[in-house]
């Protein structure tokens, strides 16, 4: 059995508002894999990628075959206390962004990156 290294990244969302801070990645990992805790039902979760550190996108998944309009990478309100697989992605910074504002309570995410 082989061991790959891994580094965490943690960031908390703040009661009442939908995006996290930047989470600065400073290596390139093969596999990723976000830490969700327990959450509002209703409150779905996106992924925001950027090159820079200054304009964040939503990050989609990539067109197949099958189908070419491509969707955003979305993680539904029912995932919730759990670990999420998020497969590969190599973005220098990343923002989570909730699709509605919790309140009376915050959110404090990890980002596993191996």
């Amino acid at each position: 059995m082989s061991f790959n290294p891994h580094a965490i990244f943690s960031v908390t969302i703040a009661s009442g508002v939908t995006l996290s801070s930047a989470i600065t990645i400073p290596i390139c990992g093969n596999h990723w894999q976000i830490e969700i805790p327990t959450m509002t039902s209703g409150t779905d979760i996106y992924i925001k990628g950027s090159s820079d550190g200054t304009t964040f996108r939503r990050i989609y998944h990539r067109p197949t075959l099958a189908t070419s309009a491509v969707t955003a990478l979305l993680i539904g309100s029912a995932a919730t206390n759990c670990m999420v697989d998020l497969d590969i992605l190599n973005y220098p910074y990343v923002k989570i962004e909730l699709s509605t504002a919790m309140t009376a309570t915050s959110a404090a995410f990890k980002v596993i990156v191996s």
